[in-house]
């Protein structure tokens, strides 16, 4: 059964989970970007994505601004 506590928890999680998805992604990748530099002296470093993940793509290349 599901209560009204449940569904305004659920309403609300739904607005948040994008925005922190997007921050959680930049900040991981920024500490990876920055480690690699660091250890390794990288100076670029090779992603590969699925061409059919979208979601990924979209990730990648529009909010981290990997190219």
């Amino acid at each position: 059964m599901i209560s009204a506590s449940t569904r305004e928890c659920s309403h609300h999680r739904d607005l948040e989970v994008p925005w922190l998805v997007t921050f959680m992604s930049r900040l991981c990748a920024g500490c990876a970007d920055a480690a690699m530099q660091d250890v390794f002296n990288a100076e670029y470093v090779s992603l590969h994505v699925r061409v059919t993940n979208r979601a990924a793509k979209h990730l990648y290349t529009q909010s981290l601004g990997y190219l």
